[in-house]
């Protein structure tokens, strides 16, 4: 054991002594949180469903697709066109695996805060793949000073949102499919800016949040468990995931004869299985259920 948690525990009941009171247990609140995580109970769980399942779906295809890429070795590619997409996409699976964790935990501004992280690579894949010289770009963005260059100069988050309306273009969605989209990315994103840039309800409702069961009552989210806040960040998620896959579907899997594809399908490989599986199971649940995202009628 590391000698910083002596030398912890000697401060700590060292002050204790000097004011003559009886020394409490150091490890109260370590030893506090994740009991109340474990006390999340299925009923807990199935009020952030239907979300909650189709992300871990959405998490582990993202891993597979990152596998896919480098022929299941988790190692950059030698293919320098998937180098971009390895990166992001991988990237994405992380981020999303946190995201469900940090939800289980019953921390959900701090999993917003992760989620504006994990739209920006999904969003930043969907560019990339349709301008190999922006993904030049990021891909040279090798120090301090360019990254903050590329962001601040050649995608900030405005001209990433614009980027993806003229791709939405490109690919022929319907001027109302656009408006609704980007009405939608924009309400959700100034929620998640809330929570990085922390507004004074992004604060309250991380300390106090709705029951995972009733809406109506208010519990501390300081030590953990589930909040009902957490099914529209799961939704949100869930959903950009499956329409930045819409809207790369062409460049990762071969939908024409002519087409090079990122991705070298074989069903009778198994991460192939699990990609297909997985893509369609997304393609056919999501759309069901989008109905049911603000269904809380949560702002935060």
């Amino acid at each position: 054991m590391h000698p910083i948690h002596d030398e912890l525990f000697q401060a700590w009941s060292h002050y204790f002594k000097v004011v003559g009171i009886e020394c409490p247990d150091i490890h109260g609140l370590r030893d506090y949180r994740p009991k109340v995580s474990l006390l999340a109970t299925e009923v807990e769980i199935d009020a952030l469903q239907p979300w909650f399942a189709v992300q871990e779906i959405a998490t582990d295809l993202l891993f597979n697709i990152y596998l896919a890429l480098n022929h299941n070795v988790p190692a950059p590619p030698d293919d320098n066109r998937k180098l971009v997409p390895w990166a992001l996409v991988g990237a994405a699976s992380g981020f999303g695996a946190s995201l469900l964790l940090t939800c289980i935990a019953g921390y959900d501004t701090p999993a917003k805060v992760q989620l504006r992280t994990y739209t920006e690579a999904l969003l930043l894949l969907v560019a990339t793949q349709h301008d190999p010289e922006l993904a030049d770009h990021y891909l040279s963005a090798n120090s301090d000073a360019k990254i903050i260059d590329f962001w601040h100069k050649k995608i900030s988050p405005s001209k990433l949102h614009k980027r993806i309306i003229e791709i939405e273009k490109q690919l022929g969605f319907s001027d109302v499919e656009i408006a609704n989209l980007t009405e939608w990315r924009n309400r959700e994103y100034q929620i998640l800016s809330q929570s990085s840039h922390l507004s004074f309800l992004g604060a309250m409702m991380t300390c106090l949040s709705p029951n995972s069961v009733d809406p109506d009552i208010l519990r501390l989210r300081l030590l953990g468990g589930l909040t009902l806040s957490s099914r529209r960040t799961l939704g949100y998620a869930a959903t950009i995931t499956w329409h930045v896959l819409r809207l790369v579907k062409a460049k990762f899997l071969p939908i024409n004869e002519s087409d090079k594809p990122l991705l070298t399908i074989s069903l009778q490989d198994p991460i192939s299985q699990r990609i297909m599986a997985g893509w369609f199971a997304l393609e056919q649940t999501i759309p069901k259920y989008l109905s049911t995202i603000d269904a809380d009628d949560s702002d935060a």
